[in-house]
């Protein structure tokens, strides 16, 4: 089982298709060892990138990932966390789910 965390969303709510993207968006970009991916989707599209930074949200860690995604919808910033380690078990068939507490998205931690 792969991990991920979404911290922080700006913008239009993420549908599940706009959230496999990213999702498939962030596994290649780890795996290419890339700094930023452009990505196109049935319903959305943007750029996926990353410096590298580990980050903490309570006792999960990955690398740090920021996305900006368009879509009919609108646009939206994304910010979320992928644990290197597990990345290539990711498929596009995961989920998501909304859990945090705003105050820790706030505090997430990272390096």
């Amino acid at each position: 089982m792969f991990k991920l965390v979404c911290v922080m969303t700006s913008g239009v709510p993420l549908t599940e298709g706009v959230r496999t993207a990213l999702l498939l968006a962030g596994r290649d970009l780890l795996q290419a060892g890339d700094e930023m991916r452009i990505f196109r989707a049935a319903d959305c599209e943007g750029g996926v990138s990353t410096e590298y930074k580990y980050a903490m949200l309570g006792t999960f860690g990955g690398v740090l990932l920021d996305a900006h995604v368009e879509s009919d919808r609108g646009t939206t910033r994304v910010r979320f966390l992928l644990d290197p380690a597990t990345v290539a078990n990711i498929r596009g068939d995961g989920f998501w789910v909304n859990s945090a507490r705003p105050e820790a998205t706030r505090n997430a931690a990272y390096n």
